[in-house]
């Protein structure tokens, strides 16, 4: 498997309380799903900053699935409204999710196994 970069953010900025929860989560995840590190996205003609997103760098074939079980088990845990949206890196695709339900996982599973257009660099 090639090297595949996921940004995770919050489709509400209301809800970053539950994506840094989220990062939390997944730091101290026992077999994490890759690199895993909070950042922050400028906001256009925002001086104050930018929102939080996860930045994940999945490096093996199991990566993913990982990902998406560490997600579906936080959302049992928390019981969090926050809608997450997936976004790969390598060509935009984006997938929002409200819910930690088995379709739910299988939705991210599906869309994110086929194989994106190659990183630049």
């Amino acid at each position: 498997m090639q090297e595949s970069r996921l940004s995770i953010g919050v489709a509400d900025p209301e809800d970053s309380t539950d994506l840094r929860d989220f990062y939390r989560w997944l730091d101290n995840e026992e077999e994490p799903p890759g690199t895993v590190r909070l950042a922050s996205e400028p906001v256009a003609g925002s001086m104050s900053g930018g929102l939080d997103v996860i930045d994940v760098v999945l490096t093996h074939a199991v990566g993913l699935a990982n990902l998406t079980v560490a997600y579906a088990t936080w959302r049992k845990a928390r019981r969090s409204r926050a809608a997450l949206t997936f976004t790969r890196a390598s060509d935009g695709l984006t997938v929002t999710v409200r819910e930690g339900s088995e379709e739910a996982v299988q939705q991210l599973l599906r869309a994110f196994s086929e194989p994106g257009r190659p990183e630049d660099g």
